[in-house]
């Protein structure tokens, strides 16, 4: 009979493995063909092998978001004045500046990392813990980088594209570096007591809903709602890694933005 703790370690291992494996067989699905910022420019469909299930999980969403999400969102517009969305948005925006700074820090930018420091530090107090944005004023204006793209930027391929239940969009390698991005929060590290940080988490996801409720009209007149989602989300990811990537064009408007724009976006 084998020590319970040699039992116990066997299966962390193995379930390491099994977790290894699947993330490296996820990555050559898509991984050899799409390089951080998709320079080949491969189409969002390619990308996508996946589609039988992300569409599943996309019709999941999208009935849970008009059942709960878009009514909760509505009423926080209707109840709440724009200039106290603006500051609560703030609020949790200045909440990501940490998990930036180490990430400016992983991707060897200690520059970017003092500057964004500046910034939390500014905000934080001045700015009453980010309601207002004093720094941006002062010439700090909002960065905001995530695991993600970290991994991105050290060579990582995106990996096919996913719909997680209740959170959407992303891929593989977004999907790698939000667990981590999301517990190395300040609402995870700060020693907030779940009493507290279970409703600033809700206010959160209803805060960032609400920002997106214009666009709700925009996907329903779409004739694919997912496939235009998913090209949304895949251009917008792109463009944010070329950013700081050579070659990066800052005068070249992504096609996603030439599609809100000219939809009232």
């Amino acid at each position: 009979m084998q020590p319970p703790g040699r039992s116990s370690r066997r299966r962390r291992v193995r379930h390491g493995l099994w977790l290894s494996a699947l993330v490296l067989s996820g990555l050559t699905l898509s991984g050899c063909a799409t390089r951080p910022g998709n320079p080949s420019q491969v189409t969002p469909a390619r990308r996508d092998p996946l589609a039988p299930i992300n569409r599943q999980v996309y019709r999941f969403n999208s009935l849970l978001d008009a059942a709960v999400l878009r009514p909760l969102a509505n009423g926080y517009v209707k109840v709440t004045p724009k200039p106290v969305r603006s500051g609560v948005s703030r609020f949790f925006s200045n909440l990501t500046l940490p998990v930036t700074i180490l990430n400016d820090l992983l991707q060897l930018r200690p520059l970017a990392a003092v500057h964004d420091t500046g910034r939390f530090l500014a905000n934080s107090t001045l700015g009453l813990g980010g309601l207002f944005d004093p720094a941006s004023s002062w010439g700090m204006p909002p960065h905001h980088e995530n695991l993600g793209i970290t991994l991105a930027r050290w060579g990582l391929p995106s990996g096919p594209y996913l719909v997680l239940p209740v959170l959407g969009p992303s891929t593989l390698r977004s999907a790698l570096g939000g667990y981590p991005d999301y517990f190395a929060s300040p609402l995870f590290t700060s020693g907030i007591r779940p009493a507290t940080r279970n409703p600033l988490l809700l206010l959160r996801g209803v805060s960032t809903r609400a920002e997106f409720l214009r666009y709700d009209k925009l996907l329903q007149r779409a004739y694919d709602p997912y496939a235009l989602m998913r090209s949304i989300y895949l251009q917008n990811l792109d463009r944010t890694v070329r950013k700081n990537l050579p070659g990066y064009n800052p005068n070249q408007l992504p096609d996603y933005q030439k599609l809100l724009q000219g939809n009232g976006g």
